[in-house]
């Protein structure tokens, strides 16, 4: 899509001034990768425990420590990051956008379809760029297993099974409670990832059928040596098969339930008429995507000589600003990632709803 009068051009020259909000943990992800690169400026963060945001400008050179109202009334801030918390995501989107600022939200950047529709509408109506993660798909091993897909290198895909289990997360995280509020569980904080992935891979999803329980009511953990207690609002186990209008169809799991084991915690296999592919966790950058090929009787790599993706070690964060950045230079506006995003938010409420309703969701 083509920019109008209303888009904001940038000199290819000049940095791009970020605004951070929401300087928890997962900033650092972005921030330890975002700071290296020759087309970022990190000019200002905020968030309401302004000693957090100090902390966080210290650490990465951040120049201006701001309140929300007065970063996005900053004329310099050219895009704005929301790395709050999913629950703050919605209104702090808006926000930004009617404050004529390019937004980049962590996943997901809405709760609902229709919040999700709201809020890309507005980015469109304003002529504002608008991307959001999850955007590990722009991974090395994700875009050449999808030429290699689309190539017929296992032929006719029919089938994806993809399982994502964390032990109980009060067992190891030190803020354990959001994990369990309305808005997270696994469905949200980590099969989107792998929603994500799949509509990269096979498009839209047109049907979900679902089984979803909260076994734990009541979770427990120790802060400060005392024992707190979490009341469990989002299911922890979900077990859902959906269909794409291709005809491929997957088989989900994605669970907070699981004891630690000697399993691998995270699988998703591709399988097709004519061989298998063994991707890596789309919740990083690394890995290799493998295919066992009927034909060579070995396990191989899809990826060629040429690079198409990032490869990024480690839990980081960020490849899709710097595609945002270049639209930005280039003066260009794209929607396929807010699309996508958009899409993935509709497939994590019906599956929500075919769990409690004990029936199939058809998605529009």
């Amino acid at each position: 899509m083509r920019s109008g009068k209303k888009f904001q051009k940038l000199n290819n020259n000049k940095k791009v001034n970020l605004g951070v909000i929401g300087c928890g943990s997962v900033s650092e992800m972005y921030l330890d990768y975002l700071s290296c690169q020759k087309d970022v400026c990190l000019f200002a963060c905020s968030d309401v425990n302004v000693e957090l945001a100090k902390s966080v400008a210290g650490k990465y050179g951040i120049s201006n420590v701001l309140t929300v109202p007065k970063l996005l009334a900053n004329k310099d801030v050219d895009i704005v990051l929301n790395l709050t918390n999913p629950l703050s995501h919605s209104l702090i989107n808006r926000s930004v956008l009617k404050s004529k600022k390019n937004l980049f939200c962590e996943k997901p950047y809405a709760l609902n379809g229709k919040e999700a529709d709201i809020i890309l509408g507005l980015a469109k109506k304003s002529g504002l760029l608008f991307y959001t993660a999850p955007d590990t798909y722009l991974s090395e091993a994700y875009k050449s297993a999808k030429i290699f897909i689309e190539k017929g290198g296992i032929g006719t895909v029919f089938s994806v099974n993809v399982v994502s289990t964390c032990r109980p997360v009060e067992n190891w995280h030190p803020n354990p409670e959001f994990f369990y509020k309305k808005g997270a569980g696994p469905l949200f904080d980590r099969g989107v990832y792998y929603l994500t992935a799949l509509v990269f891979f096979f498009g839209k999803i047109i049907s979900v059928s679902s089984y979803s329980e909260k076994y734990i009511p009541n979770r427990f953990y120790k802060r400060n040596k005392l024992r707190e207690k979490i009341s469990v609002e989002s299911q922890t186990h979900y077990s859902s098969i959906v269909k794409f209008k291709n005809g491929v169809t997957a088989t989900l799991m994605f669970s907070f339930d699981v004891e630690p084991n000697p399993l691998k915690t995270d699988i998703m296999k591709i399988y097709g008429s004519l061989g298998v592919i063994d991707m890596p966790t789309p919740m990083e950058y690394g890995g290799v995507a493998n295919v066992y090929n009927n034909g060579l009787k070995k396990w191989v790599s899809v990826s060629g000589k040429k690079k198409v993706g990032y490869y990024l070690e480690g839990d980081i964060r960020g490849a899709a600003v710097i595609d945002m950045i270049n639209e930005l230079k280039s003066h260009r506006l794209n929607y396929d990632n807010a699309l996508m995003a958009n899409h993935v938010i509709k497939v994590m409420e019906a599956i929500e709803k075919s769990g409690k309703a004990n029936k199939i969701i058809n998605i529009k």
